[in-house]
């Protein structure tokens, strides 16, 4: 059974992901939400519960790029879910931002629109 953290918005970009034992691979993202997300990946084979680094870029955000930790939290007919372990406030602050249109007070956890 899955177990989201916060809603996902369907969304166009690419990602790579590395993953120890097999090295970089690329894949659709799919979806996005603060905690995570659903990749197109073909046929990789990587366990449950295995620690990745994702690497993507927002749509027309030609500037910033990101790398977060994740963990694999299922695969099946080459896709898997991808769960952000601990995110930096700037990191969280831009997923807000791109998904609700929002910024958080920094330390408070809190969301404000505008």
């Amino acid at each position: 059974m899955e177990h989201r953290r916060g809603r996902r918005k369907r969304v166009q970009m690419h990602a790579v992901v590395r993953y120890e034992q097999l090295g970089l691979f690329s894949g659709r993202v799919r979806d996005i939400g603060p905690g995570g997300m659903g990749i197109e990946a073909g046929p990789i084979m990587i366990p449950r519960d295995a620690r990745v680094e994702v690497h993507f870029r927002f749509p027309g955000d030609d500037q910033t790029g990101y790398a977060l930790v994740a963990a694999i939290a299922w695969t099946a007919h080459g896709e898997m879910g991808l769960a952000f372990e601990e995110t930096a406030p700037a990191v969280r602050q831009k997923l807000y931002s791109e998904l609700y249109g929002a910024r958080v007070e920094r330390g408070s956890g809190k969301r404000f629109h505008g």
